[in-house]
């Protein structure tokens, strides 16, 4: 399907998190960057960006065994990118919720924290 549409994001963003359930780090990242560069203010995309680079920085600090994990670490950004990816995924998704109700703002700005 997304090869006949590429442009879709909605596509794209089935994909990634397809591939994050998969535990698939690496195409999961990829796809979700891909989903925010299509729809720059897409919030799932933003949410995925932030969920697998928090999740790809934690498997490198900790260091696995290579066969627990689905994917190579040879095929995933500098821990540096990564870092800034998640921040920069923090920011936009502060800046969607700025106009929400002040519950809906505690409430996203406790889980980014996290």
């Amino acid at each position: 399907v997304i090869l006949l549409q590429p442009a879709n994001h909605y596509y794209h963003l089935c994909y990634a998190e397809i591939n994050y359930t998969m535990g698939r780090l690496d195409f999961a990242l990829k796809e979700y960057l891909r989903v925010v560069e299509l729809s720059t203010d897409n919030v799932r995309g933003f949410y995925g960006v932030k969920l697998t680079a928090d999740r790809i920085l934690d498997l490198v600090k900790n260091k696995p065994k290579k066969d627990q994990l689905h994917f190579s670490l040879d095929s995933i950004p500098q821990q540096s990118t990564l870092e800034r990816l998640s921040l920069l995924a923090t920011e936009r998704l502060v800046g969607a919720y700025s106009g929400a109700c002040a519950a809906c703002k505690t409430v996203n700005e406790q889980w980014l924290k996290k």
